[in-house]
């Protein structure tokens, strides 16, 4: 993978979905902060980028539950 400067945002834990806020990953310190994560997609085999921006977006706007282990 191409080197890119990884991006690093300050999770704010309290907007969490509830279900999240009852698991070990509330916490945990290693999820107090997102960051970009590179990947390469398994179906087109190109690197992608998933950005601590839209992790953020996933986890405290839409609710959605995160887990980076499943990446």
């Amino acid at each position: 993978m191409s080197e890119i400067k990884p991006n690093k945002i300050k999770a704010n834990k309290e907007l969490w979905p509830e279900a999240v806020k009852n698991s070990h990953d509330f916490h945990d310190p290693l999820f107090d902060f997102y960051y970009d994560i590179q990947y390469v997609c398994r179906k087109c085999k190109k690197e992608a980028v998933w950005s601590a921006e839209q992790q953020k977006h996933e986890a405290e706007v839409l609710k959605s539950v995160l887990r980076k282990s499943s990446l």
